[in-house]
C-alpha cells in the first residue's frame, strides 16, 4: 500500500469514464446469448454496490463451480488488462487441470478488460468463458449507499453484512439507517458516477464477444433472489441448488426511510432527466410529494461540471493496511485530525490509532 500517495483505483468502485464520452439520457438492454451444456468458465462482469458479492457467496457454496475467495482476484490489477488476462488464465488453467471438473468463475471489472480487449478476447476463446453481467439499475439509492460511505464513512454497506440482518444492524446502529444528506454537491458527484459506472459496465458486453451473456439486475436479485439464482444455474449448466447468500443488505431499501431529507433531495435532482424516473420508489411506495415545476434547476444534472469540481476526499488507511475512503468532512477524519495537530504531527504522518491519512482526489 503506498501510504500517503494518492489511489489510483478505489476499493468500491473503478474512476468514470468522463460523462461527455458517455450516454447519460438512455440505458441499453444487453440481450441474452444462451449456450448448451456446462460452462466451462464464467466471469461475473460488475461494478461496486450491485449484490456481487452476495450472490458470489451463494455460487462459491455450489459444488459444481470453483469460485476464489476473495471473490476478486483481479482486484490487484485493475487497469492492467496484460497482466489482468493472465491472472485469469492462470485460474481458469487450474480449474481445468483439476480433476473434479468445476467451472472456474470470479468478479471481473471494466477496467481488467480496457485496452486489453484482444488478450481477453484469446482467454474467452481458449476457455469458453460465459459473462454474467450484474448491475444496479437505480443510480439514485446506488448513490444513497455510496454517499453513506464516501461522506459519512460508514463501510457497513460497502459489502453487506455477515452476521446480521439489516433490521438488527439498523437497530443496534440507528444513526447508519436513517441520516440526511447535507452536501449536495457530493451527492451530485457519487450519483453522476453511479450513472456513468453503470453504462460503463455494461460495456463488458461490447467489450469482447462472448459466446454467451446474460444479465442479472441487483433489483431482481434483492426481490427474488431464488429465482435470480435458477437463472444464472441455468446459464451456467449446473444443478439448480436451494442456497442462501452470506451477506446480508446492511441498509434499508426504501430512501423515504433511509433518507430523512429525501423530499429536499427530490427538488433538488427532479430537473436531472437522466436521474429522474429513479427518484421515486414504488416497490416501497416512495414518491416524491411536490416535483417543482420547469424550468426546473440544472445546476447538479451537469456530470462533467460535477466532475471538475474535483471534490477532496480523503483515504484512511489502517494499521492493516485496509483503505477507507471517505470526505474530508467527515467528523472520523477531522476527529483525527485535529489529534493529530494537537500532538505536533502532519496529516500525513503515522498516528496513534496505527492508520494514516492521505489525501486522495477523485
Amino acid at each position: 500500500v503506498g501510504f500517503g500517495l494518492p489511489s489510483v483505483i478505489n476499493m468500491d468502485e473503478e474512476q468514470p469514464t468522463l460523462a461527455g464520452e458517455q450516454n447519460l439520457h438512455g440505458s441499453e438492454t444487453i440481450p441474452t446469448k444462451m449456450c448448451d451444456g456446462k460452462a466451462e468458465s464464467f466471469i461475473l462482469g460488475f461494478i461496486g454496490h450491485s449484490g456481487s458479492t452476495a450472490l458470489m457467496s451463494i455460487l462459491e457454496q455450489h459444488p459444481e463451480l470453483n469460485i476464489p475467495f476473495p471473490y476478486e482476484p483481479l482486484l490487484v490489477a485493475v487497469g492492467k488488462p496484460q497482466q489482468s488476462e493472465e491472472i485469469a488464465r492462470y485460474l481458469f488453467e487450474q480449474s481445468r487441470q483439476s480433476p473434479e471438473a468445476m467451472a472456474a468463475g470470479f468478479k471481473v471489472r471494466p477496467g481488467n478488460i480496457r485496452d486489453g480487449e484482444e488478450l481477453w478476447q484469446g482467454l474467452v476463446n481458449d476457455y469458453r468463458t460465459r459473462l454474467v453481467l450484474n448491475y444496479r439499475d437505480n443510480v439514485f439509492k446506488s448513490a444513497i449507499g455510496l454517499y453513506s460511505i464516501r461522506v459519512r464513512g460508514d463501510l457497513s454497506s460497502q459489502q453487506g453484512m455477515r452476521d446480521e440482518t439489516s433490521e438488527e444492524h439498523c437497530e443496534k446502529h440507528p444513526e447508519l439507517c436513517r441520516f440526511e444528506v447535507t452536501q449536495f454537491d457530493q451527492f451530485a458527484y457519487v450519483l453522476a458516477k453511479s450513472y456513468i459506472t453503470r453504462e460503463t459496465t455494461k460495456g463488458i458486453a461490447k467489450m469482447v464477444d462472448w459466446p454467451c451473456i446474460m444479465t442479472t439486475r441487483y433489483e431482481d436479485f434483492v426481490l427474488e433472489p431464488d429465482s435470480e439464482m435458477s437463472k444464472i444455474y441455468d446459464f451456467l449448466g449446473v444443478q439448480r441448488m436451494d442456497l442462501k447468500a452470506k451477506y446480508n443488505k446492511a441498509l434499508p431499501d426504501n430512501p423515504c426511510e433511509l433518507v430523512s431529507n429525501y423530499q429536499e433531495l427530490c427538488q433538488t435532482f427532479w430537473g436531472c432527466e437522466q436521474y429522474r424516473e429513479h427518484l421515486q420508489d414504488p416497490v416501497n411506495n416512495c414518491f416524491c410529494d411536490n416535483p417543482p415545476p420547469p424550468p426546473y434547476n440544472t445546476t447538479l444534472c451537469d456530470a462533467d461540471k460535477v466532475f471538475a469540481l474535483k471534490k477532496s476526499l480523503c483515504t484512511y488507511y489502517t494499521e492493516k493496511g485496509a483503505k477507507q475512503v471517505v470526505s474530508c468532512d467527515n467528523a472520523q477524519y477531522l476527529a483525527m485530525k485535529e489529534k493529530m495537530e494537537a500532538e505536533g504531527k502532519d496529516i500525513a504522518e503515522l498516528g496513534t490509532g496505527g492508520g494514516r491519512w492521505a489525501r486522495e482526489f477523485n
